[in-house]
């Protein structure tokens, strides 16, 4: 395991879900993963919910933004931030300091070294299939409706093995939402 340093991305929303502040490592963080287009320049004034894929994460992420404000609860959520060549592990804590505003810091935990998944490839061309893929903790469900590391699912599944990848949509697996103690979501592909 290779030992980075540990970065740390901080935003902030208003009471209309509207950025208000990016801040920490997050240029950096985007600049190094080529994502041009999330440098905080492009992000102040934009919805949150324009940022998040999947109606299932934007759903969940919605309910624990009402927790937030209403509870004043801090949720600490731990999630997977791969890139084609590493495994990330970070955590997102998220709180409310007046029951309106909403900060959030990320922490990168862990940042290993792996062998290229090209799953995860923004660039390679699609094809008309169809996976979907856990938001926080990157597994895969399975065409039987299972969930698997998406490194195993890779290889059992024969992904790369097709002349076009599939098409990814996010969604959040039923470990995850049970893990962050939200109702269950009316659209997760179970």
């Amino acid at each position: 395991m290779s030992e980075a340093p540990l970065a740390t991305c901080t935003y902030a929303v208003d009471g209309s879900d509207l950025i208000t502040d990016v801040g920490g490592d997050w240029d950096a963080f985007a600049a190094d993963n080529g994502a041009a287009d999330l440098l905080t320049v492009s992000l102040i004034g934009a919805s949150l919910w324009d940022s998040i894929a999947g109606d299932d994460v934007v759903e969940l992420y919605r309910e624990l933004l009402r927790q937030v404000r209403r509870e004043g609860r801090v949720a600490l959520i731990p999630f997977r931030c791969d890139a084609p060549d590493a495994h990330r592990e970070l955590e997102l804590e998220i709180r409310s300091p007046d029951g309106e505003r909403v900060a959030f810091e990320s922490r990168l935990l862990r940042d290993e070294p792996r062998r290229q998944l090209g799953l995860l490839d923004a660039q390679r061309p699609l094809g008309a299939d169809v996976v979907v893929l856990c938001s926080l903790c990157k597994s895969l469900q399975a065409p039987d409706g299972s969930w698997m590391e998406i490194e195993d699912a890779a290889v059992e599944l024969a992904l790369f093995a097709r002349p076009d990848w599939p098409r990814v949509i996010h969604s959040v697996c039923p470990r995850c939402q049970a893990a962050l103690h939200v109702p269950p979501l009316q659209g997760a592909p179970c």
